[in-house]
C-alpha cells in the first residue's frame, strides 16, 4: 500500500469530483483505491503543483507552506504527490474536516498565495541557485567580453555586489520562469557600467588581495 502522507501520481486516476461528491475546495480529484469512500479520494489542489518544466514561484511557495501546515499540525489530512520530471502537487483527502485547511485552500481561488513572504524566500534561492550554476560565470563573461578585460581579481562576491548595484542603477531585476528557473536581462545590466565603474572594482579588488 502506499505511504499515506505521500502518493505517486502515476499511480492515481483522473475522476471528476463533480461527478462524486460537492466539495467548496477547487481542484481536480483524483482516486487512489478501489474502495470509494472519502478518505479514499484526494483533491490535487490548484496553485500548489509544477515540475522541472512546469509551474511558477508562487506554486513552489504554497506547496512548501501546506507541507510545513501538515507538519506543525499533524494533519492526516495532506499528500504529497509526486511524479516523472520532478513533479510535485499537495492532494488533500476529500473527508477533511480541518475548517482552517478547508479555509486556506478555498481562499485559492480568490487569492493565489498563500504568504507572501514565501515568495520572496523561494524567488531568492532560485536567485541564488542560479548565480552558482550559470549567471556569475555569464555576468563576468559579459563584462570580459564588452570591456575587453580580465576579471579573474575580482572574486564572486565583490561581483555579486557589483551584479546587484547593476540591477538598482538599470532597474534591471530577474524574475523566475517555468520551472522556477531564474532568468535576468544581463546585457541590460551591463548597460549601467561604465569604465570608471568598472576601474573602481578592479582596484578595489586589487586592494584586497
Amino acid at each position: 500500500m502506499e505511504n499515506e502522507n505521500s502518493m505517486y501520481l502515476g499511480d492515481l486516476e483522473n475522476v471528476d469530483p463533480e461527478k462524486i461528491f460537492p466539495t467548496d475546495i477547487k481542484g481536480s480529484c483524483r482516486y487512489r483505491q478501489k474502495t470509494y469512500g472519502l478518505s479514499n479520494f484526494l483533491l490535487n489542489v490548484d496553485y500548489c503543483s509544477g515540475s522541472d518544466y512546469s509551474g511558477v514561484s508562487l506554486e513552489t511557495a504554497n506547496f512548501r507552506e501546506l507541507m510545513d501546515y501538515r507538519e506543525e499540525n499533524d494533519s492526516p489530512f495532506i499528500v504529497e504527490l509526486s511524479g516523472i520530471y520532478g513533479s510535485f502537487g499537495i492532494g488533500v483527502r476529500l473527508d477533511c474536516d480541518d475548517p482552517e485547511l478547508i479555509r486556506i485552500i478555498a481562499a485559492l481561488d480568490d487569492y493565489p498565495i498563500i504568504n507572501e513572504e514565501r515568495i520572496s524566500i523561494v524567488e531568492n534561492e532560485a536567485e541564488e541557485e542560479a548565480w552558482e550554476n550559470w549567471l556569475c560565470s555569464d555576468f563576468r563573461s559579459a563584462i570580459e567580453t564588452t570591456f575587453g578585460v580580465d576579471t579573474d581579481s575580482i572574486n564572486n562576491e565583490t561581483l555579486q555586489d557589483l551584479y546587484y548595484a547593476l540591477g538598482e542603477k538599470t532597474n534591471t531585476y530577474g524574475f523566475c520562469k517555468t520551472g522556477n528557473s531564474w532568468w535576468i536581462d544581463i546585457d541590460r545590466l551591463i548597460t549601467g557600467l561604465d569604465s570608471i565603474m568598472l576601474l573602481s572594482v578592479l582596484i578595489k579588488s586589487t586592494l584586497q588581495e
